[in-house]
């Protein structure tokens, strides 16, 4: 799995001073705290002072993947490089389930398309010209 490089260090440092596993052991954190990770979670979100519940939407492992997921697409990932940082099997699932666009999103991706013009003489060229989000025309 890529990382950030500074990530990565910080990773590499730790694991320096960590025992040495037995081969075929990939378990970066072994032990049973992958059963509790949701309640650890709570009481993460809990510390913090995040609503695990608001507004009926749930801060939770997949709310995660959701955000992540988003913006990969926001950032123009293509489908595949998301589905596979991701770790999916079918690329749909990364698609329908978790990334979540929204208006926003879609502003954005009209705001970067190639608009064709015409110029002197009738001759007809595409131009590109990146709007910000914000100056796109929204009916009220």
């Amino acid at each position: 799995m890529p990382l950030p490089r500074d990530v990565a260090e910080y990773l590499a440092r730790w694991m320096a001073g960590r025992p040495i596993r037995p081969v075929g052991d990939t378990a970066l954190w072994p032990g049973t705290w992958g059963r509790r990770a949701a309640a650890m979670l709570r009481l993460d979100l809990a510390d913090a002072d995040i609503p695990y519940d608001s507004a009926g939407r749930v801060a939770n492992f997949h709310s995660l993947r959701a955000t992540y997921a988003t913006l990969l697409a926001r950032e123009g990932l293509n489908l595949q490089t998301a589905q596979a940082l991701l770790r999916h099997g079918d690329p749909k699932l990364a698609a329908r389930t978790y990334t979540k666009l929204g208006i926003t999103g879609l502003r954005a991706a009209v705001a970067g398309l190639t608009m064709p013009t015409t110029v002197a003489g009738g001759q007809e060229t595409a131009e590109k010209t990146r709007r910000p989000a914000s100056l796109v025309y929204t009916p009220v």
